[in-house]
């Protein structure tokens, strides 16, 4: 808090260097949003604290959240930790009546073309990012911005699926168990089958082509979808 009380910050510290995170969130946020790195492993967030965002304004801004990934992987940045926890509202009196929509946390992000040791989700991780650690556990990962595509549409599905099912994945993650996500997955497409979710399809339209759509046309493809509201529709 400032010496007058009346500006709220958000401190973080880590056991890495947020000297890549600082430069990220300057990238992509310029002025809006600013933050200071106070030191090797700590830094400020210029700006009251948030919180998680809740389902409603999560399913209600969808295209905000989009909008702020979009710029990252023009940049060829992958964030590789799209979950609704760094997803935050920050509102800005005391009567939240104001609030903005901000994704947090770019530590683990990774640069299109390196591959890197993958720290990010693991409950909205793609099935390439989740069969690289079943089968080379040790080895680093190339994300692609698709990655980022997939555990968003993933966010938006477990919130709206019952919430034993997201109760699943979390057991699953919590137990180490790739091919238990996975597997978890695969039965939400199939017990879903016949409703003809349009965001199940894009899922997995996203999935089946990972390595071949390239960056302008995954933008054009989530816009549309994003943009038309589609993934609440059946076909």
């Amino acid at each position: 808090m400032d010496k007058n009380e009346t500006n709220r910050y958000a401190l973080k510290i880590t056991n890495k260097s947020v000297d890549r995170e600082v430069f990220i969130y300057r990238k992509l946020y310029n002025n809006e949003y600013n933050i200071e790195k106070v030191h090797q492993y700590a830094l400020v967030f210029l700006h009251p604290p948030g919180k998680i965002i809740s389902s409603i304004n999560l399913l209600n801004n969808l295209i905000i959240i989009w909008d702020q990934l979009k710029p990252g992987h023009r940049n060829n940045i992958v964030h590789c930790d799209i979950r609704k926890s760094n997803i935050i509202e920050i509102f800005h009196n005391h009567q939240a009546k104001s609030s903005d929509i901000l994704i947090i946390d770019w530590r683990s992000a990774s640069e299109v073309g390196f591959d890197q040791e993958y720290c990010g989700t693991l409950s909205t991780a793609s099935k390439y990012i989740l069969d690289r650690f079943i089968y080379k556990r040790n080895e680093n990962i190339l994300c692609l911005p698709i990655d980022d595509c997939i555990s968003f549409m993933k966010v938006v599905l477990l919130e709206i699926l019952p919430k034993e099912i997201k109760e699943k994945v979390l057991a699953k993650v919590k137990q180490g168990s790739y091919s238990g996500i996975n597997l978890v997955y695969e039965q939400i497409y199939k017990i879903y089958a016949n409703e003809q979710s349009i965001i199940l399809r894009v899922i997995q339209f996203l999935e089946k082509h990972r390595s071949i759509l390239n960056n302008e046309t995954l933008i054009s493809y989530m816009d549309h979808c994003l943009k038309r509201r589609l993934l609440f529709t059946s076909t």
